[in-house]
């Protein structure tokens, strides 16, 4: 059984980290695959704090596309933050947990979309099920998810440090294999869209937070990684080899490679 859960400071840390250092960005990139409509409905699922709800809703606007979203979690904690820090009129935000059946009545959605978080569903089948429920005829999905070979230069630098080897992880390990699958049983047009993100660090304590904000035992994609461990100790030795290695050179990668699950009903 999949456990998960985002605590809101380690997200907050990785989002603004991809903003600061990448080269590009990944939810403009999404934006590019939305089939235009003259309004929208749109049904965000697994928002976390609303930050790329909101970004998302903008990028529309520029487009001239109106819209309506709802923004979903299970974590309340962060959608208080969402609420919190929406101003939008045209964003709305409520608790869903994808795991569970969705208590929509006969509401139904031009655009499902769901950046990070598909792929810890329990029960893939029964997810998909529910969405294609409430998505309405040539309605779109948009699943964002790690790819296979996602963060490969990252992950080694933390075998490295540590001297312990990464097991499968949640994410990468299914969402361009047995995800991607499932949505082509079930959906029409499907296809898989790749992007790739470099983001160069050259200070030493941000990418000890990232590392320490990927990893920590409060999200659980790591929790294999860390068993017979704890954090404190993955962190001294990761802190002691980026100090040597920027002894030595400017900066360090972390290559973000995603992909966008791309389908219609």
């Amino acid at each position: 059984m999949i456990k998960f859960r985002e605590d809101t400071t380690s997200l907050r840390n990785r989002i603004n980290i991809h903003s600061q250092f990448g080269q590009k960005d990944m939810v403009a990139w999404v934006s590019k695959f939305v089939k235009h409509k003259k309004h929208l409905k749109i049904l965000d699922l697994a928002c976390g704090d609303g930050v790329q709800t909101i970004k998302f809703s903008k990028l529309l606007f520029k487009k001239k596309i109106k819209h309506q979203i709802l923004g979903t979690d299970s974590n309340k904690d962060l959608l208080k933050i969402a609420k919190k820090n929406n101003s939008n009129k045209n964003i709305t935000y409520n608790k869903l947990n994808f795991d569970q059946k969705f208590k929509f009545e006969s509401e139904k959605f031009d655009l499902i979309l769901c950046l990070f978080g598909i792929y810890y569903s329990k029960n893939i089948k029964k997810t998909l099920k529910e969405i294609k429920e409430i998505l309405s005829e040539n309605g779109q999905i948009i699943f964002v998810g790690p790819l296979r070979d996602n963060k490969l230069d990252f992950n080694k630098i933390l075998e490295n440090a540590t001297k312990r080897k990464i097991p499968p992880l949640i994410g990468s390990s299914r969402f361009d294999s047995k995800i991607y699958k499932e949505v082509k049983k079930r959906f029409k047009k499907t296809k898989l869209e790749k992007f790739k993100n470099v983001l160069k660090i050259s200070n030493r304590n941000i990418y000890l937070n990232y590392m320490i904000s990927s990893v920590t035992s409060k999200r659980g994609v790591y929790k294999s990684f860390l068993k017979n461990t704890t954090i404190t100790t993955i962190e001294k030795k990761f802190n002691q080899y980026l100090y040597n290695f920027f002894n030595k050179k400017k900066y360090m990668t972390i290559t973000k490679k995603v992909g966008a699950i791309i389908a219609e009903k």
